[in-house]
């Protein structure tokens, strides 16, 4: 896949732009030719045989070149700073801020535009969630943890209670070929926040631990919870 990717890539950000602008300066010059020159001259002649001499063929290899490499601008749409560090035109490479990239790490949408890229793939990773359950407000879940259980934290997010232990879901994405990080791909990124098991014990509620909280991200590192409401 890494070598079909760099040949689209170079006709959409090379070859293409590069075909565009020549046919351009091109179309200028046969225009020139056409006003400044007699109707019929040699001169009117050649200029039409040089123009639509280059004009079909730059069109039939334009239209064959995105009709083999058009995969590459639908995948294009979901890559941002978070997911590639640099952007390509014209053969050269533009760096993305790391502020703005780390900004995109942490996105909400990270995780959707992982799943639609094909050169990632993931799977499922689970971790054991050693925190007791003190109440719940909608989809707002709290959790007491330290000495004594004396502090709280919120997570925001889908729970099941199941009968065994208590556990978070989420996502894992990693590239199918690490050569993408030659060209700016991160390979690593947080896992994706998916669900938590609670064991049914848990769900006794204490509503006076849910005034004064820290949120899950605060907790737990490594892990993309999405939009999380303070």
């Amino acid at each position: 896949m890494f070598r079909q990717w760099m040949a689209a890539e170079q006709f959409y950000t090379f070859t293409l732009p590069a075909i565009a602008i020549a046919m351009i300066i091109l179309a200028g010059v046969y225009l020139f030719i056409l006003i400044y020159t007699d109707r019929k001259t040699r001169a009117q002649k050649i200029g039409h045989l040089v123009f639509f001499g280059l004009l079909i063929p730059a069109l039939i290899y334009g239209l064959w070149g995105h009709r083999s490499h058009n995969f590459w601008l639908d995948q294009n749409d979901y890559i941002h700073p978070g997911i590639r560090d640099r952007a390509t035109i014209f053969g050269m490479e533009t760096h993305e801020d790391p502020a703005i990239a780390s900004a995109y790490r942490r996105s909400e949408s990270l995780g959707e535009n992982l799943t639609q890229l094909e050169m990632y793939e993931d799977e499922e990773v689970t971790r054991d969630f050693p925190y007791t359950y003190v109440g719940s407000n909608g989809s707002q879940h709290y959790f007491s943890y330290g000495e004594d259980n004396a502090y709280t934290f919120r997570l925001d997010g889908v729970v099941h209670w199941s009968e065994d232990s208590s556990y978070l879901i989420g996502r894992e994405h990693r590239l199918v070929d690490e050569q993408f990080e030659d060209i700016g791909f991160y390979n690593e990124h947080h896992i994706i926040f998916e669900a938590l098991h609670l064991t049914d014990d848990e769900q006794e509620v204490d509503p006076s631990r849910m005034e004064n909280y820290y949120s899950v991200t605060d907790m737990i590192g490594g892990w993309l919870f999405g939009r999380q409401f303070y």
